[in-house]
């Protein structure tokens, strides 16, 4: 299986657009590498609904991780555009993914993803406000796992930080208020041990269970 390094190397492109690869490639490189050595099993042959794939980066490691189809919601079009440019230059076969330009989580309301199971949300907690009602419509819904990038930092309950874009007022859940957000609908989460984000420190990935 493929590391986040060789990840990172071979779709290079994201060096020069994606600042979380640019700012911080040891980030990045945990994502990936935590994506192929941990989540594969709820993620290979899976149709996957991704929230906020940004420049499409975890929609290919998604794909190289086995995903069926890719059901991928966006709401900054910048992203969105940059996204279909890099499937387009890496050759990405169109029938594996569906790409929306909208707004989270009110677009789960109109956007058909009956067939998927899996959800992935790797940065978007952060930028929703919404946070139960959100988790609410994953729960109402044909999805039985979700795999969520955790903010791992000793603070209390929600913290309010300014996003990169002026219009979001960011709200950012810690590791036990977004397992309590979840349990509070009924999931059963737990984190796995990874290594890798040992030396990193911040974040983390939590998998909720239906």
């Amino acid at each position: 299986m493929i590391s986040g390094k060789d990840f990172i190397e071979k779709y290079s492109r994201f060096y020069e657009t994606y600042m979380d690869v640019i700012c911080k490639p040891n980030h990045a490189k945990c994502f990936i590498d935590q994506i192929f050595h941990t989540f594969v099993p709820f993620i290979k042959n899976q149709v996957v609904l991704e929230m906020g794939p940004c420049s499409g980066y975890w929609t290919m490691a998604l794909l190289e991780a086995g995903a069926k189809h890719i059901i991928g919601i966006e709401k900054y079009k910048p992203f969105y555009d940059d996204a279909l440019k890099m499937f387009e230059i890496y050759d990405i076969d169109p029938n594996l993914y569906t790409y929306h330009l909208d707004e989270l989580p009110w677009c789960l309301d109109h956007i058909d993803y009956s067939e998927a199971t899996i959800c992935t949300m790797f940065g978007v907690i952060y930028h929703t406000y919404d946070h139960k009602g959100f988790v609410q419509r994953l729960w109402d819904s044909n999805i039985q796992t979700v795999l969520i990038e955790s903010d791992m930092r000793e603070h209390r309950g929600l913290f309010m930080e300014l996003s990169p874009y002026p219009e979001v007022l960011r709200l950012t859940p810690n590791k036990e208020t977004l397992m309590s957000i979840f349990q509070r609908v009924g999931f059963q989460c737990y984190y796995p041990p990874f290594p890798s984000w040992n030396n990193y420190g911040q974040r983390g990935m939590m998998v909720a269970h239906k």
